[in-house]
């Protein structure tokens, strides 16, 4: 499918993807989230705060007892007389609102949250192979938010290299006569005459919604499904020129294997379910994802990405 191919580390990559930065602050943040994560909870015998949990006995005449328990997380602003019980203690009353009635609440309990200081020790547990201590953990924590910020540039990377590929790759005519994009228009078609036949209307009055081409027109609406079919076989056509140089060759029994396994979870199991459309579809897509990355090994190490 392929005449003449246009090399993607030709492409001109803005320099602003080419570099990315990780915050002390999102590295603190990560550490205390992980400390977090060791917190206990103990009666508080101080004057109550923002972040204490508070129970309290109120009158409720429908109760057998004549009370009910109300929890009370403080600060999370779900309990509208949070102000009137900040700095009292256990086993003091407090007028309170409660479901709009001013009511005498009596503090069973507090309790505080406590989070402690992150130590190698709480590192230790948290049972991370070849990491034991606070400071191999933030160069864990480093190392994992360095590759999201890779991972985030290289969709951009891939967007503009993919993008120069195939404006400048001679692909051979593609049409109905090849096979992915006959099968992929046509499986695009049947489902338009299936969905058209559901609702009592042409093909033609459902494809603007079905295709979320709202005020387009069928003809606009089919040029753009044959531009979207042409694009996808060119990516894969790409894959496949890609995955060949290194010796790999996905064949239609793997991929029925895949989707034979994938079908379950969409509620159909049979065999027969399996029809051409869904098996090309799924070996296009296959090699568009070796195009992206075969992109996206060769651009990883180029990203810098330092601490601020």
């Amino acid at each position: 499918m392929i005449n003449k191919l246009y090399d993607f580390k030709s492409v001109s990559i803005p320099e602003a993807l080419l570099k990315a930065t990780v915050t002390h602050e999102e590295i603190m943040d990560e550490l205390r989230q992980t400390a977090e994560r060791f917190t206990t909870i103990a009666p508080a015998s101080d004057g109550i705060s923002n972040g204490d949990i508070v129970v309290l006995e109120i009158p409720d005449e429908q109760s057998p007892d004549g009370v009910q328990q109300v929890y009370v997380n403080m600060g999370k602003g779900f309990f509208d007389s949070e102000e009137a019980l900040l700095g009292l203690c256990a086993g003091t009353q407090a007028e309170i609102i409660y479901e709009g009635k001013k009511v005498c609440a009596v503090i069973l309990g507090v309790k505080r949250k406590n989070i402690p200081e992150l130590t190698d020790g709480y590192i230790c547990r948290l049972g991370i192979n070849g990491v034991s201590t606070v400071a191999a953990y933030e160069n864990l924590v480093f190392d994992n938010k360095a590759a999201q910020q890779r991972q985030r540039r290289m969709k951009g990377i891939f967007e503009i290299a993919s993008k120069a590929v195939l404006a400048h790759t001679e692909f051979f005519p593609i049409g109905d006569d090849n096979e992915w994009y006959r099968t992929l228009y046509n499986g695009t078609m049947i489902q338009l005459e299936a969905m058209a036949q559901q609702t009592g209307k042409s093909v033609d009055d459902i494809m603007p919604e079905a295709l979320r081409m709202p005020g387009k027109t069928a003809d606009e609406c089919r040029r753009a499904m044959e531009e979207m079919c042409e694009k996808h076989v060119k990516l894969g056509a790409l894959g496949l020129y890609y995955a060949r140089q290194n010796g790999i060759e996905y064949t239609r029994e793997e991929s029925i294997a895949r989707i034979q396994a994938y079908l379950p979870q969409t509620g159909l199991e049979n065999t027969a379910a399996v029809n051409e459309n869904m098996l090309i579809s799924d070996i296009i897509q296959r090699y568009t994802e070796y195009f992206q990355k075969t992109i996206s090994e060769y651009y990883e190490d180029k990203i810098q990405v330092v601490l601020q």
